[in-house]
């Protein structure tokens, strides 16, 4: 746990990636003025790390998490662009005063918020937040209804009021006196980008480079891991 100021990150690690206490979390840049909790994998930390150090960045653990936070402090916010994984994470810079929440591309991985007054609670867990935020428990029937119908809850909502999942593809921007949720990536801007058909061949060859790669990517781990086909 890291209590700062304005802010306490708290953080219960499932070890994949580096099992040494040494990359435990929260992680603290070298200077102290950036810390990541984080829940997730970046796949393509192997290559991010090579890129950091040429640029004369230098590592204490081998986790994919201490390349996700040198990544933010080179490139700030958009680091995400870079990231092929999945993440729920937050940072807070001390530089800037400003705390990112942020949730992958498709939402693999879950992160829920809940805004009362000043104070933001978040996690990846509803349980944790009912234990953390003064928060009255209300029943939201609109999710309800929304998971009798479609066997989940629409848009942002949760089965509880004033707890929200952060969507897919957005973080949160917090400074002292703003909270805002962002879009960084939209799938249907990535259709629209493509103006012309490249042909049958070009889309196998591709598709087979994608899922080689991903499988790859997915097999890089420091404990025994399993795999499921559906």
């Amino acid at each position: 746990m890291v209590v700062g100021e304005d802010f306490i990150f708290g953080h219960r690690r499932l070890s994949i990636i580096d099992l040494d206490s040494h990359a435990k979390q929260p992680m603290t840049s070298s200077d102290g003025e950036v810390i990541l909790v984080f829940n997730g994998e970046i796949y393509n930390y192997q290559e991010l790390r090579k890129d950091l150090v040429k640029k004369g960045y230098s590592f204490s653990t081998k986790s994919d998490t201490e390349v996700l936070l040198y990544s933010y402090y080179e490139y700030g916010i958009e680091c995400i662009q870079n990231f092929i994984g999945m993440f729920a994470f937050a940072i807070f810079d001390n530089r800037t005063q400003k705390t990112f929440i942020v949730r992958d591309r498709l939402g693999v991985k879950p992160l829920y918020y809940c805004k009362i007054k000043d104070t933001i609670t978040f996690s990846s867990e509803i349980k944790s937040i009912l234990e953390l935020a003064d928060l009255d428990v209300a029943l939201n029937i609109k999710a309800v209804s929304s998971y009798l119908s479609f066997r989940y809850p629409i848009l942002d909502d949760t089965f509880f009021e004033s707890i929200y999942s952060l969507p897919p593809a957005h973080y949160i921007e917090l400074t002292q006196d703003s909270f805002l949720i962002k879009e960084y990536w939209s799938l249907i801007d990535r259709f629209k980008e493509q103006k012309e058909d490249k042909g049958e061949e070009f889309y196998l060859n591709k598709l087979q480079h994608l899922l080689g790669s991903s499988v790859k990517y997915r097999m890089i781990s420091d404990v025994p891991f399993g795999a499921f086909l559906a």
